[in-house]
């Protein structure tokens, strides 16, 4: 009965996902990210003089945006508030909607449409833990990806005679280098350990306001706080470093 108990505490344990900025897979990330944006830009140059500002913000900003505030949170949040990535995942997806709808053919962009949502959705649940493995991200992006280099660009990476321009080519690059990045993010994602709990700063600040109030209180008991240790104080004395570097007793 126990270790039926154990097994179900686990399943019912707060799942959460942290990525190492120093993790291969998620410099990989950053950079395929990055190119997405370059290229973006690239693509659109010149986009400050078109007066349609419906292009301008659904078609450059939004996609180059999505990608720079994934690339800000994996870099500076990612061990404790990945889960924040939702944020420009739903941006990135919202950018593939609209140039769907944009398409000629309605059945066609209906399936992508579709298959937006469902990886988003997903991509969601899973940062937030309503799925348990990370694992599913792998075929749903993974699978689109390869559908989108076999059947949708098949005469511009495998055409003999590619007619394509360069104009051309950019938009397709930025948006496959965007897929990749999420593909590679899966094998950066390892699960939080919640088992060990993490003092709040905001109780070591009040520890620390405390100890300053009272002076006699490692006289009295002999023992040291968390925020004394931080401090570096002993036993009897405490030692306090100036802002020029000079110590005092």
């Amino acid at each position: 009965m126990k270790d039926t108990k154990d097994i179900k505490d686990v399943n019912n344990m707060k799942l959460r996902y942290r990525v190492s900025k120093r993790n291969f897979f998620s410099r990989l990330t950053w950079i395929l990210l990055g190119l997405s944006a370059v290229f973006t830009l690239m693509a659109n140059w010149g986009f400050w003089n078109v007066e349609d500002e419906y292009f301008i913000y659904l078609q450059v900003i939004l996609p180059v945006v999505s990608c720079i505030l994934y690339m800000l949170i994996i870099n500076h949040m990612g061990e404790k508030l990945f889960f924040l990535t939702f944020i420009p995942v739903i941006l990135g997806a919202a950018f593939l909607i609209v140039n769907e709808a944009n398409s000629k053919q309605p059945l066609h962009s209906i399936l992508i449409i579709t298959l937006c949502i469902v990886v988003a959705v997903s991509y969601i649940m899973t940062v937030f833990g309503a799925i348990r493995t990370k694992w599913l991200l792998l075929p749903i992006f993974g699978l689109p990806l390869a559908y989108r280099v076999v059947v949708e660009d098949h005469d511009i990476f495998f055409s003999e005679r590619s007619t394509f321009s360069l104009g051309e080519w950019l938009p397709e690059l930025a948006v496959l280098c965007m897929i990749f990045a999420m593909l590679f993010i899966v094998f950066a994602m390892k699960k939080r350990d919640f088992t060990k709990t993490e003092k709040p700063i905001e109780d070591v600040l009040v520890e620390l306001e405390e100890n300053f109030d009272s002076e006699d209180t490692i006289e009295e008991t002999g023992e040291q706080t968390e925020a004394q240790k931080l401090l570096g104080q002993t036993d009897n004395e405490a030692t306090i470093i100036a802002p020029t570097g000079e110590k005092y007793e």
